[in-house]
């Protein structure tokens, strides 16, 4: 194989890589919201008082 066969292929799976961890991330944030829900939990509860939601991030203060 030649270098730009590698380089392509290196750069498919970069691709790949980086949607298989937003499709886990999105995973993992579904199960915690769906269990705070179930349990009846704040974001002050799960991330501490000093946590604020802002937009779709939360920050610690």
């Amino acid at each position: 194989m030649k270098y730009p066969e590698l380089n392509a292929q290196a750069e498919a799976l970069a691709v790949k890589r980086e949607q298989a961890r937003r499709d886990e991330r999105q995973t993992a944030l579904e199960k915690v919201c769906t269990r705070g829900r179930e349990d009846g939990l704040t974001p002050e509860q799960v991330f501490g008082a000093h946590t604020r939601m802002t937009d779709r991030t939360i920050q610690v203060t």
